[in-house]
């Protein structure tokens, strides 16, 4: 196996891994997939290692500080580090037993502890854990359930395995019954063999049908780099859809970065204009990262006005990270309409992350509209992050309306984000009774994220009734969506069956996503009509999504009445496009007579539109409905 990393070698990697990450505050898959081939790599193993020969480190390698010393330190670490914090960090990391990286690795995702599952910090541990003991990994991957960071790891063990067992790693795909898992493992896999041999990591990709789009271009972005006459040929013959537009992002923005006149060349020679714009848009996104005056003059020798425009928005705010008022100059004369508005909008985002006067200046040039209201969300969003006080404080001098009511809200949300201690100190502090109500709220979701028990006291313990229920409720909602069956077992055991019966139609749909037998179960014996009503009919549209023929034998069990009857429309509705005469058989059998008549009305319309008049009229006279309501039906056919 093979050898623990290198101190020095690691901490470079690891650095290298940092900035890239930091990139991008994207949490998308495809964005996950992207920073794990950020990570360092594992190097090979020694000549002479075996599969067993990873061993603990040296007590001599190991830091001066204590283990106890060590886990404050993690557990207090809040994210983004700068350098200085992140060689300190990994450092730390370095010498560390099997037993002290999982108790640390434990100890930042305890509830209070401001690393979270966003961060790279669990990752860095986690993937010393693997170069150490990949056994103990596996256990460790294993006991987290469902927890957020585990998908994170599950690559960075595909990645591990990969490395060292890759027949093994891609025999092991089809027992993954999860299909996001096994498209993760897949994603894992193939990163690492496009390093050494991007033909097969084709095939693999190729062979298989639960492949993501976006893997392609993960790999063409490899394979560019390596041999990229052999990439664009297979490139050339994939034909035409996401797979090949995707792989064409990635050999493009790959082979801007060492021939940006070869890239423009292919790029401009790309029959689809799609794929065209896309192409030149990553070419020109390199260009003027790497120098701005040839990405400049690159946009506009194009003679496609539209594209160029569209790469020019898209553009601006690396254009204004450089020299804004070059930006400022550029949108002015060449932009209008919504593609202005999304580039001073850019601008303004660039500009207050560096200098929020330069960026107030700039906002105050702009006339009310979409660009204005979309630079004030952006200013608070920024200056927040910074001095959450002096922003709300801002925010507060603005002119009454929807743009200062929306500051102030995103000031309130990125300061408890940002400290949610200081955020709940500050509450106190607050008078006005509606921005009281915000933080709450947005104190209430950010405690909820870590500690759904701590975040339901802090709620309760507010001295306004109001906004206590409206803390109260958040969390409960977010806990909803996060654990169903924690949430309602503490309805339950607290005995609030009001929030039960306020929130039973959500409760029936996510017990049913995760199994509609159940939730059918649980909305069922609810007790009140109207509520059981609601509740069964979104147990039924889950259902209906899933498999509509079980759903329509599960609707048939019902007893007669507003319960099936609500249940049986959303069936109607769900079906009468796609089979308007099993659609109308079932709107006869609803009992309120309105319904009835409204249902079998519109599935009568549908057939005859589809030309299935005879068939309508069939249906029609065998069917039990009253004389009065067949006519009805008949004269409009």
């Amino acid at each position: 196996m093979k050898p623990l990393l290198a101190p020095l070698a690691l901490l470079l990697g690891f650095m290298i891994g940092w900035l890239a990450f930091h990139e991008s505050d994207s949490a998308s898959e495809q964005t996950d997939a992207a920073n794990l081939s950020a990570l360092p790599s594992l190097p090979p193993a020694s000549p002479g290692s075996q599969a067993d020969s990873r061993s603990e480190p040296d007590a001599s390698a190991a830091t001066v500080l204590s283990f106890a010393e060590r886990k404050a330190y993690f557990k207090n670490l809040a994210e983004p580090l700068s350098l200085a914090e992140l060689a300190d960090t990994l450092q730390l990391i370095q010498g560390m037993s099997t037993h002290e990286l999982i108790a640390l690795l434990d100890a930042i995702q305890e509830p209070r502890a401001r690393v979270n599952y966003h961060s790279q910090v669990p990752r860095y541990l986690f993937q010393a854990l693997v170069a150490l003991n990949p056994e103990e990994a596996q256990k460790y991957y294993r006991s987290l359930g469902g927890r957020g960071i585990r998908h994170s790891f599950q690559q960075i063990l595909y990645q591990d395995q990969a490395q060292t067992d890759l027949a093994g790693a891609v025999q092991s795909l089809d027992s993954i019954e999860d299909s996001s898992e096994r498209t993760r493992a897949l994603n894992a896999i193939v990163a690492n063999m496009a390093e050494s041999d991007a033909a097969a990591a084709f095939e693999l990709l190729q062979s298989r049908n639960d492949v993501q789009p976006w893997a392609y271009q993960q790999l063409f972005a490899s394979w560019a780099r390596s041999d990229s006459d052999q990439a664009l040929t297979q490139l050339q013959r994939l034909p035409a859809g996401q797979i090949r537009q995707q792989a064409i992002n990635g050999f493009v923005n790959a082979l801007a970065q060492e021939d940006p006149a070869r890239a423009a060349a292919f790029a401009e020679d790309l029959q689809s204009y799609q794929e065209r714009q896309s192409a030149m848009q990553s070419v020109a996104q390199v260009m003027v990262s790497n120098d701005l005056q040839v990405g400049l003059d690159y946009i506009f020798s194009l003679s496609d006005t539209q594209i160029r425009n569209q790469i020019l928005q898209s553009n601006i705010h690396s254009i204004a990270d450089q020299d804004p008022e070059l930006a400022y100059a550029y949108v002015q004369a060449h932009l209008s309409g919504r593609s202005y508005d999304n580039a001073m909008n850019s601008l303004v985002n660039s500009l207050a992350g560096r200098d929020i006067d330069a960026a107030i200046d700039l906002l105050n040039e702009l006339p009310f509209g979409r660009a204005y209201q979309s630079a004030v969300s952006s200013i608070a969003r920024q200056w927040a992050r910074q001095d959450p006080v002096a922003a709300l404080t801002w925010a507060e001098s603005l002119e009454d309306g929807r743009e200062k009511n929306n500051a102030i809200r995103n000031v309130l949300s990125n300061f408890a984000r940002q400290d949610t201690e200081e955020a709940k100190n500050y509450y106190w502090r607050l008078d006005d009774t509606e921005q009281k109500k915000n933080l709450a709220r947005a104190i209430s979701q950010q405690l909820a994220q870590s500690d759904t028990v701590e975040a339901l006291r802090w709620a309760q313990s507010l001295p306004d009734q109001e906004i206590s229920d409206h803390a109260y409720e958040q969390v409960i909602n977010q806990w909803m969506y996060r654990d169903i069956n924690g949430m309602l077992k503490y309805l339950e055991s607290s005995g609030d069956q009001e929030k039960i019966q306020q929130q039973a139609p959500n409760i029936a749909r996510q017990i049913a996503q995760q199994d509609l037998n159940e939730g059918a179960r649980w909305a069922s014996n609810l007790q009140d009509e109207e509520v059981r009503a609601n509740a069964i009919n979104q147990v039924a549209r889950e259902w209906l999504d899933h498999n509509p023929y079980e759903a329509s034998q599960w609707i048939a069990t019902l007893e007669q009445g507003g319960v099936r009857d609500q249940a049986v429309s959303t069936l109607v509705n769900n079906i009468r496009q796609s089979d308007p005469s099993a659609a109308f058989v079932w709107a006869t059998t609803v009992d309120n007579e309105s319904n009835r008549r409204s249902l079998t009305r519109r599935t009568v319309d549908q057939l005859k539109s589809s030309g299935e008049s005879d068939v309508a009229r069939q249906e029609i006279n065998s069917s039990k409905l009253s004389q009065a309501e067949k006519e009805e039906l008949l004269n409009r056919l």
